[in-house]
């Protein structure tokens, strides 16, 4: 008989923990067990998915790892959307997304606030404008300047 992916999931990822605890590399443990989390939230064991990220996020600020961080704050804001705690899930977006920001991580800037944006449909906070779309929360990046040499321009007379 076939196990169910989400059990096979949940061995790979634990195994995975114990492997990088008994060599020493916190930063896979911390991505293990993050893993974890999300395993465990989709199969709607919330508590434990929350100790898993609790414990991940604890790992990736004593390692440094301001990337993981930044991950493991959107899945535990991804989990309470998932219990409906909406208000929470935009604090943990936020937080970061305010990360993202000071390290000047774009790509993640972008998860976070496609992940804030996703709370706040769900909870019925995002109008639609005739016309177009608003920005959902604060400022507009900058638009990246060109590099290596310019192109030369035409003089028309």
């Amino acid at each position: 008989m076939r196990r169910p992916r989400s059990r096979q999931s949940s061995q790979c990822s634990f195994l995975a923990g114990v492997i990088n605890r008994e060599l020493g590399d916190r930063a896979g443990e911390a991505r293990s067990l993050s893993e974890l989390g999300i395993v465990h939230g989709r199969r709607g064991q919330f508590e434990d998915a929350h100790d898993h990220h609790r414990q991940a996020l604890q790992l990736h600020r004593e390692t440094g790892s301001r990337i993981g961080e930044i991950v493991v704050l959107n899945n535990i804001g991804l989990l309470y959307q998932q219990q409906g705690r909406y208000d929470e899930a935009r604090h943990r977006h936020h937080d970061a997304l305010e990360l993202s920001r000071s390290y000047d991580f774009p790509g993640d800037e972008a998860e976070s606030l496609n992940a804030l944006a996703e709370a706040a449909r769900s909870q019925g906070r995002v109008s639609q404008r005739p016309g177009g779309s608003r920005p959902f929360h604060g400022r507009p990046r900058p638009r990246p300047r060109p590099t290596g040499p310019t192109p030369p321009v035409a003089n028309v007379t």
